[in-house]
């Protein structure tokens, strides 16, 4: 990875404008994706760990800190949903 201090939106939007992401709908496709995700972003980062130098791995430390939680939510809310389904059938 290059550090080069330009933003990376212009390339963003230009992959986005090849293959779209389709919006979520609900709360539940909303928790779902935040689950699975972070999920996968979590795992990512603690492969990286162990290869990235100290102050790389205080980044990386942070960043799976906030994925812990976003999975935790995403998981809170998809069980939630799960649970009223099976209630109402």
């Amino acid at each position: 990875m290059r550090i080069t201090g330009e933003s990376v939106e212009p390339i963003v939007w230009e992959r986005l404008s090849q293959k779209p992401i389709p919006l979520v709908e609900s709360w539940f496709e909303l928790a779902m994706a935040q689950f699975l995700y972070d999920r996968g972003g979590f795992w990512q980062l603690q492969d990286m760990k162990t290869v990235h130098s100290s102050l790389n791995r205080s980044i990386i430390d942070k960043i799976i800190k906030e994925e812990r939680g976003h999975q935790g939510l995403g998981e809170e809310i998809a069980v939630d949903y799960a649970n009223q389904a099976n209630m109402t059938t």
